[in-house]
């Protein structure tokens, strides 16, 4: 199976059976996958109110555990300014942060909008790579 198949499958079973029913590798692949797909679709405000930015707390330990060192520390930024104003795990919470960000947490979501946009540390090799480790 090839990792764009491997990550339909998880976000598949994710569907049907919930996030919690993903083994760690899973979550990994499913947390990188949706932060891609949502914010190249909607931005990091899209998918911040999205169910994919509750995850960003994983988020940060995903990009650890594929390589990501830069996009970590990026989405580690993003987790504290957003916690410093909303409770990252709350949907309606951060959509408040969200209507009138602090200029930090502007800052924070440009530089994750950015990091994704860009492909910074090559992530989408890396996730590749990291599924082809274990699937």
């Amino acid at each position: 199976m090839n990792p764009a198949e491997t990550i339909e499958q998880i976000h598949d079973k994710a569907s049907s059976d919930g996030f919690a029913a993903l083994d760690n590798n899973e979550q990994i692949v499913w947390v990188v996958a949706s932060a891609d797909f949502e914010t190249n679709l909607g931005g990091a405000s899209g998918y911040l109110y999205n169910t994919a930015g509750d995850h960003l707390p994983l988020l940060v330990t995903a990009f650890e555990a594929i390589g990501c060192a830069k996009l970590a520390t990026v989405a580690r930024t993003l987790l504290k300014e957003l916690s410093a104003v909303s409770g990252p795990a709350d949907r309606d919470s951060r959509y408040v942060a969200l209507s009138d960000p602090s200029p930090e947490l502007a800052a924070a979501m440009d530089a994750f909008e950015s990091g994704i946009q860009d492909c910074a540390d090559n992530y989408d090799a890396q996730l590749e790579s990291f599924i082809d480790s274990w699937s």
